[in-house]
């Protein structure tokens, strides 16, 4: 027997097919409540210069020598794949709500999970293909 399910998922970004069951319907994402706060050292980083370059890969590796030619400030998010980079105009972090940075950087690079993307689409304009992976430029 058929079951109703609902899919947290975009029909902008997912085109429905043709085929799909009225009750299994895609709602658009699902966002949590708002709260929650960026930790005081990436608020500093934010405050003290114009929006970095996000970077975050997941449980994907990537060498931190690319941030150090980007010639811009860069958030390295650490994530399951523990990245790691230095630089002067680097800061590495752990989890933080991307409901609240993404709208607060210049460009936002990552490794194309659902929820990465979904934030990234709510950020700023539509995604461009760059040579990391996805790139959105939300300044």
């Amino acid at each position: 027997m058929p079951y109703a399910a609902l899919y947290g998922i975009s029909p902008s970004v997912v085109a429905v097919p043709l085929d799909r069951p009225a009750y299994r319907p895609l709602t658009g994402y699902w966002w949590p409540l708002a709260g929650g706060r960026l930790s005081p050292p990436l608020e500093q980083f934010l405050a003290d210069g114009e929006p970095p370059v996000f970077v975050g890969f997941g449980s994907m590796s990537f060498s931190g020598a690319v941030v150090a030619g980007l010639g811009r400030r860069v958030v390295v998010q650490r994530g399951a794949a523990n990245l790691s980079a230095e630089g002067p105009d680097v800061l590495v972090v752990d989890d933080e709500p991307h409901a609240l940075l993404f709208p607060r950087v210049s460009v936002v690079v990552h490794h194309g999970g659902a929820g990465t993307t979904a934030a990234a689409l709510r950020a700023g304009p539509p995604p461009r293909r760059c040579p990391a992976g996805w790139c959105w430029r939300t300044a």
